[in-house]
């Protein structure tokens, strides 16, 4: 069974980099915008995560995968109440997804 790792980060860095370039040439790549985040997420930049979740969700409100990870990264942030709107959100646009449902659950947990 294939384990899989988080990069080190020197290379999570390095890729940050080559987005960072390529986003000059095409700012509008919500592709490249959304990888740029997720390499954020997984060094656990939050708020630079955010921020580049916040970009593509102006380009595309009902980009599914932003809003989650965007209300995960508030979540982390501790900006409970955005992370509850982004949870709402995605459960208008998909209603009843698993992910979103639980993620909600958990943030009233924490949130009470």
């Amino acid at each position: 069974m294939a384990q899989t790792t988080t990069p080190p980060a020197n290379v999570l860095r390095d890729s940050l980099h080559k987005a960072a370039d390529a986003l000059a040439y095409y700012p509008d790549s919500i592709d490249l915008r959304l990888r740029k985040a997720s390499w954020y997420m997984q060094l656990e930049e939050w708020q630079s995560a955010k921020n580049e979740y916040d970009i593509v969700l102006r380009h595309n409100p009902a980009n599914v995968a932003a809003l989650y990870y965007r209300a995960y990264a508030n979540e982390r942030l501790g900006r409970y109440k955005f992370a509850r709107l982004d949870y709402q959100n995605l459960l208008v646009l998909v209603p009843g997804n698993f992910e979103a449902r639980l993620g909600l659950a958990l943030l009233n947990e924490k949130d009470k």
